[in-house]
């Protein structure tokens, strides 16, 4: 199948009997082509638009074989921008995600929704990282090295590495930490560890899922130590929480953001004074399974976000 694209007209063969994985990298590989097409200089003289902010809409097949649109931007180096993101998604690797929740599917369902940058934050866990990485590539997205650390508290804590390699060495030391409790998939699920084409390497010994024996304040200095930045996750959820744990904010645990899962909430928030003024927010999707990346529109990630000091450097 052989789709004819063009920047003003699509006119693709139906087939009805394309699964839905099929569709979904046919698409994504037309988004990823038109992104390195904008990003060349020559073509874009070619286009006869401005390069200082080039914006072109492509159209593409989605799911129930509807036609949608995706907005690729070019910009010059150094413009200041903003930046689709998903920076909380969690893989197979988590044992209460999904199985189909591979790192190539979760980047062509992201690039999809027009992502520019993602972060797979698995729990207690970095190794489905190197095979993310790869499969971001490929669509033409950038990923943010993460994890979702669950402390000795049992506070989910984001964190973010300016490497894959650092998410890993942390990744290793937590898992040390981490009781040395098999897990039971029939209870639990799955632990997959993929490589780059999406098959399985390995599952781990212990339960991902537990808390590790590091208590918040050493995740943060660990991450911190590596280069790294900390955001408490989803602080709107009544388990696993910040303040659900705590109920507040210690004065002596300083983070520039806070993550939510419901944007309505955030006033809700302010308002009773549970977080400090002046606190950036975050609002990822915690997703789990693949419903939850077809969320429209992503929010942006503004251009003077200190998580931006990490995304130029990858």
């Amino acid at each position: 199948m052989t789709p004819q694209l063009s920047f003003t007209s699509f006119s693709p063969a139906r087939n009805s009997t394309d699964n839905h994985h099929k569709k979904v990298a046919l698409t994504a590989s037309f988004l990823t082509h038109c992104v390195l097409l904008t990003r060349d200089t020559k073509n874009i003289a070619e286009f006869s638009a401005p390069q200082k902010n080039l914006a072109i809409h492509v159209p593409f097949l989605y799911r129930d074989q509807y036609i949608s649109k995706a907005l690729v931007r070019a910009q010059t180096k150094g413009q200041a921008r903003r930046m689709f993101y998903d920076l909380h998604v969690h893989s197979a690797l988590s044992p209460c995600a999904d199985n189909d929740m591979t790192p190539a599917t979760i980047a062509g369902f992201l690039a999809l929704s027009s992502a520019e940058v993602i972060s797979v934050t698995d729990h207690n866990s970095a190794l489905n990282l190197p095979a993310a990485k790869i499969a971001c590539e490929n669509y033409g997205i950038k990923l943010l090295p993460g994890m979702e650390v669950n402390t000795a508290e049992e506070i989910h804590i984001l964190c973010y590495f300016p490497s894959v390699e650092a998410a890993l060495e942390m990744g290793e030391k937590i898992y040390q930490t981490l009781p040395d409790i098999h897990p039971d998939p029939s209870i639990w699920g799955e632990q997959f560890v993929f490589d780059s084409n999406d098959r399985v390497l390995a599952k781990p010994d212990k339960l991902l899922a537990f808390a590790c024996g590091f208590d918040i304040y050493t995740v943060k200095a660990l991450t911190e130590s590596m280069g790294g930045v900390t955001v408490p996750a989803h602080v709107d959820r009544d388990s696993y929480s910040l303040l659900s744990v705590l109920g507040f904010l210690p004065d002596d645990l300083s983070f520039f953001a806070a993550e939510f899962v419901n944007p309505h909430k955030y006033d809700e928030y302010r308002l009773k004074h549970l977080l400090p003024d002046g606190l950036r927010t975050l609002f990822s999707s915690d997703a789990h399974n693949l419903a939850r990346l077809t969320r429209e529109p992503l929010p942006k990630l503004e251009w003077d976000n200190p998580l931006m000091k990490l995304i130029e450097k990858l």
